[in-house]
């Protein structure tokens, strides 16, 4: 049975039931709501002094051709929309020079884009877990992620979600390092 809702889990602190969060396939209708998202974390991330995401990504190019591949998901509550992730088994440039515990196919997150005014309110962890059941679902047992090095709120994120780190990559002409996370399922 494919997922086009899974809210099973509920984050720390609130009753179950208390919060309705569905994750659904994102449409272009969310296109909107996605890139003024973006922007905010664009703006937080550069307080934070990291330049992951510049002018040029992500940009709505590139959730649109998500959602053409039918890879980009939507978490939302009550109408709302809170956060995005892209899920595919497509590795980012560099992946094979990484030394992976395991090869072969997993699940690869990508362009995790959660309301700055949301953190620490479990939307980004149940989509990380939602993408884990995605992976169970398809057969997998392994997922991926990578993030810029000056992206501490991510790496803390993936290693609380039970990542480890596997290696580093360059990506997208930045000077430093994107690290690269996996984990066994």
């Amino acid at each position: 049975m494919y997922m086009d809702e899974w809210h099973n889990w509920c984050p720390d602190g609130l009753e179950k039931g208390d919060y309705k969060l569905i994750i659904r396939k994102a449409t272009y209708e969310d296109l909107d709501k996605i890139m003024k998202i973006v922007d905010e974390n664009r703006a937080a991330m550069l307080k934070e002094e990291n330049t992951q995401w510049d002018d040029g990504y992500p940009a709505v190019e590139h959730f649109t051709s998500d959602i053409d591949n039918g890879v980009l998901y939507a978490a939302e509550d009550e109408g709302e929309l809170l956060g995005v992730i892209c899920l595919n088994e497509v590795g980012s440039e560099g992946y094979s020079h990484v030394h992976w515990r395991k090869r072969g196919s997993a699940i690869v997150i990508h362009r995790m884009n959660v309301s700055p005014t949301l953190r620490h309110k479990g939307v980004g962890r149940q989509l990380v877990e939602f993408g884990e059941n995605l992976a169970r679902e398809k057969g997998l047992d392994y997922i991926k992620a990578d993030t810029y090095c000056e992206n501490h709120r991510m790496m803390a994120f993936l290693k609380k979600c039970g990542f480890e780190k596997a290696g580093e990559i360059y990506l997208r002409n930045k000077p430093n390092p994107f690290h690269c996370f996996e984990k066994l399922l």
